[in-house]
């Protein structure tokens, strides 16, 4: 797939952030980290994409954005990106989404207000394939 979907974390409006450690757990094995801002995934020789990871101003511990680069049709990743939804306040969004993805109806309370402007009403996803669903019915 030749496009970049976003993985942002808030809390009121504001920026927030998922551990280094929740993006190691969610991908295991099938992460490298090249550079403390770029990490690759590899599920095999022709399912591989790149991350490009924006700290949290203040925790360099802790990431506020991902930016997944020619996202692979591999299921793993999918259910990587899921995983890390499952964290506070943390949404998935595409150009062309039909609305910011969330794993918890409540996590729409703390992001920002223009974001529905620009993606319309949040989608609830469960799991991974949920995903995968919105980005190829877009």
């Amino acid at each position: 797939m030749s496009f970049e979907l976003f993985v942002q974390c808030f809390e009121n409006g504001k920026p927030s952030g998922i551990p280094r450690d929740a993006i190691r757990d969610a991908f295991g094995a099938f992460l490298s980290e090249p550079e403390s801002s770029y990490w690759h995934l590899s599920f095999g020789p022709r399912e591989s994409c790149s991350l490009f990871l924006s700290p949290l101003a203040g925790a360099p511990s802790h990431v506020h954005s991902i930016t997944v680069e020619r996202p692979c049709a591999d299921l793993r990743l999918w259910q990587g990106l899921a995983q890390l939804l499952a964290h506070d306040h943390t949404v998935l969004y595409f150009p062309g989404c039909p609305g910011p993805l969330l794993l918890n109806p409540q996590t729409a309370r703390h992001l920002p207000r223009d974001m529905f402007d620009g993606l319309g009403d949040p989608i609830v996803v469960a799991v991974g394939q949920d995903i995968l669903r919105c980005i190829e019915a877009a």
